[in-house]
């Protein structure tokens, strides 16, 4: 399983996503609750990862919507597009204010034949282009019947939201019951701020996490997430 094997490449070395293979983000948030639930339940799985030995992050937002993704979803969805692809819509309604959002994107069986396809699409057309934006690939997730293929993200270009500099600590744990991984990330008090402004401003939206170019997952912001730490809860599937 390619999408497994870079998986694992890129998260043995990282400790905010040092995870097994398959794994897809179930909760981002933050609290006095969560924490807790944390040091009661968990047991930790290694020690933090040196800064020096660490993969590529960032955190990014997800541009939903563009006209060049709804394009590229034409083409494909219409037999125009490169052989092997395929074309899906994402929709999901903001918890708080009822904001309705879609984003359209492109699957292949694995992330590298999605990242061929993707490269003979054109970056222009008549409705949009791909200006300050990045594209980027997620691979397959989980097994059987709950595999999910590749999947295409457009990607917000300028400065990240978050990036591996604005990590001070992160800690990888086991859930002594499920076998599940779970990583706490806690950030510099600068960045503590910055990603407080960010999904305050970005409710409803997705951000992607992103390590070595790959995206791992892409949750929506439910709400503001202040206090400097982030815990990430992962399993298998979803």
């Amino acid at each position: 399983m390619p999408g497994a094997t870079s998986r694992r490449s890129a998260l043995a070395r990282l400790a905010v996503a040092a995870l097994v293979a398959g794994a897809t983000v179930l909760l981002l948030a933050t609290g006095p609750v969560v924490s807790w639930w944390l040091s009661a339940r968990l047991r930790p799985a290694a020690p933090p990862v040196p800064a020096a030995e660490r993969a590529t992050l960032e955190v990014r937002e997800v541009v939903h919507d563009t006209a060049l993704a709804r394009a590229w979803y034409t083409l494909v969805a219409e037999g125009r597009g490169p052989a092997g692809l395929g074309a899906e819509v994402d929709g999901w309604t903001e918890l708080d204010g009822g904001r309705r959002f879609t984003d359209y994107y492109l699957t292949a069986p694995s992330a590298e034949a999605l990242r061929a396809g993707l490269a003979t699409l054109p970056t222009e057309t008549s409705d949009g282009s791909l200006g300050d934006l990045i594209v980027a690939v997620a691979p397959p997730d989980g097994e059987g019947d709950r595999r999910v293929p590749a999947r295409s993200y457009l990607l917000r270009a300028d400065s990240p939201v978050l990036a591996g500099a604005d990590v001070a600590t992160a800690v990888v744990m086991f859930d002594p019951d499920t076998g599940r991984p779970s990583v706490t990330v806690t950030l510099t008090p600068d960045a503590a701020v910055r990603f407080g402004q960010a999904t305050t401003a970005l409710l409803g939206h997705k951000l992607a996490i992103v390590v070595d170019g790959t995206v791992l997952s892409a949750p929506v912001v439910a709400g503001a997430i202040t206090g400097g730490m982030i815990q990430i809860h992962l399993g298998a599937g979803g």
